[in-house]
């Protein structure tokens, strides 16, 4: 996929009508088609339908080209228990709690050194962040800080 996009928002609308593709409207993006081919459509539009009707905000990843979804992520309130304060290999070591193995954040990624401001100054102030991360690298994808007060 070359033209990889990212975003992160509120799904506005959702619509999967039966024995079709879905399509999902998000705040400030606008419509993605997501595909009743894919591998997960079943399990990610029951996923995706609830966090629409939740109002969660979720990461997503789609061909800027075709508008098609490829993948998706939902962010998780994490308080930061450390953040390394050197790089190695290009990546920042990121402990949260609760969190059995360390989380990575590359320096070299969009945002990488605002988000990296916004973890360690979670550490030092102990509120929590909103963070989505890869479900199978560990890799930090977006920080944000929360909309409510923790």
């Amino acid at each position: 996929m070359a033209d990889k996009e990212f975003a992160f928002g509120k799904i506005a609308a959702f619509s999967a009508p039966d024995g079709g593709d879905a399509t999902l409207h998000i705040d400030l993006i606008g419509d993605l088609h997501y595909e009743r081919s894919h591998r997960a459509f079943a399990v990610w539009s029951r996923l995706l339908m609830e966090a629409h009707a939740s109002g969660e905000p979720v990461y997503v990843e789609y061909d800027q080209a075709t508008r098609t979804l490829s993948d998706f992520f939902f962010p998780d309130i994490r308080k930061i228990l450390f953040v390394a304060p050197q790089a190695k290999e290009g990546r920042v070591q990121v402990m949260f709690e609760r969190a059995p193995s360390p989380y990575f954040l590359r320096m070299g990624a969009a945002g990488s050194g605002a988000m990296k401001v916004l973890l360690e100054r979670a550490v030092k102030s102990k509120i929590p962040l909103l963070v989505t991360a890869h479900r199978d690298t560990q890799e930090i994808l977006d920080v944000r800080k929360t909309e409510t007060p923790h």
